[in-house]
């Protein structure tokens, strides 16, 4: 390589990592007017844990038959279409900032950031192309943290894209470390994504991350236990029961008086 093309390429090296700092987080790509980002290609993480994955919803739901799962679409906050709001986390059905009010979001999760101090964000309706609210880290090289309370959560369901394109890989984790990653190829910015995760162990967190160093966020979370609570059966008396605890009353009342 001549002298020239090393110049070219480290000009080129420059530039991207001139447009990467200017555009680290959605705020700052907003405030530089939403110019386009290049994907640059890493190579995808690969699966591996015991765990169990599913590529769209119905095969999800076929899998956990009788499951409880609890579900949050993030369309109960203050985020318009095609805006934006910062949030400050965790993001909770405690949350009170410019995205959510309390009780906007149910309870037994939160979301929050790998890097502490820095924030999530909200975005509308058509920000990245997208058709519903997402949440996710604001700065694109954070991870997006989606922890459980609740704590018979073995299985989860959600979607997720960016805005740019590529892989995000989740990290799940339970009680007895990591349990696995998941790879999740998003074909376009904007296009929902659909994975769905069953353990074999509660789940306590997952870490979602665009490989790429860009900007992941989710939509229409479920949550839950494989199992669900066994209801508290109260036993009735049937009629020959009744008859009995009659008889029972009848004579009891009857030895009393007799005394």
């Amino acid at each position: 390589m001549n002298i020239q093309n090393k110049y070219k390429m480290l000009l080129l090296l420059l530039i991207s990592l001139n447009a990467f700092a200017e555009n680290e987080s959605y705020t700052q790509w907003v405030a530089n007017g939403k110019p386009e980002l290049n994907y640059v290609p890493v190579a995808p993480t690969q699966p591996s844990g015991a765990l169990a994955t599913f590529g769209d919803l119905a095969s999800f739901q076929a899998a956990t038959p009788g499951a409880v799962l609890n579900f949050e679409d993030f369309e109960g906050g203050a985020t318009g279409p095609g805006g934006i709001n910062t949030c400050t986390p965790p993001v909770d059905s405690n949350s009170n900032d410019p995205c959510f009010s309390p009780g906007d979001l149910i309870g037994g999760f939160n979301l929050n950031v790998s890097t502490p101090g820095n924030d999530l964000v909200a975005l509308g309706d058509g920000f990245i192309f997208q058709p519903t609210v997402v949440v996710g880290a604001n700065t694109f090289t954070d991870s997006t943290i989606l922890n459980f309370t609740n704590t018979d959560v073995e299985a989860v369901a959600m979607e997720i894209t960016d805005n740019v394109g590529g892989t995000v890989t989740l990290t799940v984790s339970g009680n007895s470390g990591v349990l696995g990653t998941v790879p999740v190829n998003i074909t376009g910015v904007g296009a929902m994504t659909f994975v769905g995760i069953i353990a074999a162990e509660p789940i306590t967190s997952i870490a979602i991350e665009q490989d790429g160093g860009n900007g992941e966020v989710i939509d229409n979370l479920y949550f839950g236990s494989l199992v669900p609570p066994v209801p508290l059966v109260i036993p009735t008396l049937s009629g020959f029961g009744l008859v009995l605890l009659g008889l029972a009353l009848f004579f009891f009342v009857r030895k009393r008086v007799q005394v």
